[in-house]
């Protein structure tokens, strides 16, 4: 399979004399059709969709414009900038007026540069963050997770966030009653925990860490071989502008006979703590300091815990653009 080059100079000169130059001549730049290009001193800045959101609303193209054929001739022809930073770091002279050959000049170097490193074409709309990229977690309906292991890594967790699921443990349970977590993602700034706590089996659901509610078995759990089960429902409608995903009902079972019940009245949107999933422990932190710290281990036998995520997935595409965006 051909590779990609390797770009980049190493910086050990630097390590032996501080006053050694600096091996890295060329740098370009482009991020949502905002692009750049350094040479050697030298930057020339093309800002899209203007020098400020606002001076791109004032110019006719928003944040997230697709740019035309027509409408990057006209960035080329007006809206590159040019800055000697060996006199001017912190960019406040704009040389595009005085020097017109150098920024033609790294003008030329930023198209060479974006062909060379894949840069090309400039896609700037908003629909390709919003379609959804494989994942390793992103297929399927089922999951099964198994217990001891390394934490599954965030991006490789299947999405339960704004979407009906359930997961079903299967335990067995000595005489003397077992405690710990089954499964649990996130940490006490967000996340959910499905553990068993004093021989009673609980669901806590922690809304960024500003809302904690925890559904309980009325009764304990008893000794020997079960299926325990939580469903996470959603119902009603979501308040977008507040931050909240739709409402939902959480059911405990034990061996499907009905255990528990509660609501949640919001849920978490689309993102929890950038925490991934561990199972039979809490690799990481609690969701609840107030229920259990971590690591608080199964102590029962588990052999796997089942995740359905077999409900439609809800997206608000305003908070699913937002959530893109603290990723970049």
């Amino acid at each position: 399979v051909p590779q990609s080059t390797m770009d980049g100079v190493s910086f050990a000169p630097t390590l032996v004399d501080a006053d050694a130059p600096s091996e890295h001549h060329v740098q370009l730049a482009e991020m949502f059709g905002h692009r750049a290009i350094y040479a050697d001193g030298w930057k020339a800045v093309c800002p899209y969709p203007g020098p400020s959101l606002i001076e791109g609303v004032e110019k006719g193209h928003p944040f997230g414009t697709p740019i035309t054929e027509d409408l990057l001739a006209k960035l080329d022809a007006e809206d590159w900038e040019l800055y000697h930073l060996d006199a001017d770091p912190a960019e406040c002279h704009d040389l595009a007026a005085e020097q017109p050959d150098k920024l033609a000049e790294l003008v030329d170097l930023w198209w060479s540069e974006a062909e060379r490193n894949e840069a090309l074409p400039l896609v700037v709309g908003l629909t390709r963050l919003l379609a959804r990229r494989p994942r390793i977690g992103g297929h399927g309906q089922t999951f099964d997770f198994l217990p001891g292991g390394s934490p599954i890594p965030f991006a490789a967790t299947p999405r339960v966030a704004g979407r009906s699921h359930s997961f079903t443990a299967h335990v067995d349970i000595a005489n003397d009653g077992a405690d710990g977590v089954l499964v649990i993602q996130g940490n006490r700034h967000g996340g959910y925990a499905f553990y068993v706590a004093d021989g009673h089996l609980h669901f806590t659901y922690n809304y960024l860490g500003l809302d904690r509610w925890t559904v309980s078995s009325q009764t304990p759990v008893p000794s020997g071989a079960h299926r325990l089960r939580v469903e996470v429902v959603l119902v009603g409608a979501p308040d977008a502008a507040r931050g909240h995903g739709k409402p939902a009902e959480v059911r405990l079972y034990v061996d499907d006979v009905p255990a528990g019940y509660g609501e949640l009245p919001w849920t978490v949107p689309n993102l929890f703590a950038i925490v991934g999933v561990s199972c039979g422990f809490a690799a990481y932190d609690t969701v609840d300091p107030d229920r259990f710290l971590a690591p608080f281990p199964f102590t029962g036998d588990l052999t796997h815990v089942r995740l359905d995520v077999s409900g439609d997935l809800v997206i608000d595409e305003v908070a699913e653009f937002r959530r893109l965006m603290a990723q970049q």
